[in-house]
């Protein structure tokens, strides 16, 4: 029981640590998903740390096996935490070009668009000027 509870504590931290990095990056959405996307991988991820079978978050793993255990050999967590991040990377570059490229015409008419505004603004700040 206390097993699933230990489990269960680390699932609601890293959604309130998601919500605390979603308020803040509220306008750039894509770079808050990257940032909670990683945090969860390696806040989440079960990583077995014994031979009995026993399950624990990766940061967790790598941090025992790296400073705490006197023999302990972190590379196999390390490259389970390098091909997931790298994975997450490849789909957030994936998500960027994809936005680029379905952006792209839209952002050109809109300078235009925005340009002819300023420009009539413009005009009408030197008349309210001259009166």
């Amino acid at each position: 029981m206390s097993y699933l509870v230990a489990w269960l504590v680390v699932a609601i931290c890293s959604l309130g640590l998601a919500v605390l990095v979603y308020f803040p990056l509220r306008k750039r959405k894509l770079l808050a998903s990257l940032i909670i996307a990683l945090g969860c991988y390696w806040a989440m991820w079960p990583i077995m740390f014994d031979d009995e079978g026993h399950l624990a978050p990766l940061f967790v793993v790598l941090l025992f096996r790296a400073f705490l255990e006197p023999d302990g050999n972190p590379s196999s967590v390390l490259i389970i935490g390098f091909v997931g991040t790298l994975g997450i990377l490849i789909c957030y570059v994936a998500l960027l070009l994809i936005r680029k490229a379905t952006d792209g015409p839209r952002d050109s008419s809109s300078k235009r668009d925005k340009q002819f505004r300023l420009e009539g603004k413009e005009d009408l700040s030197k008349f309210r000027r001259k009166t």
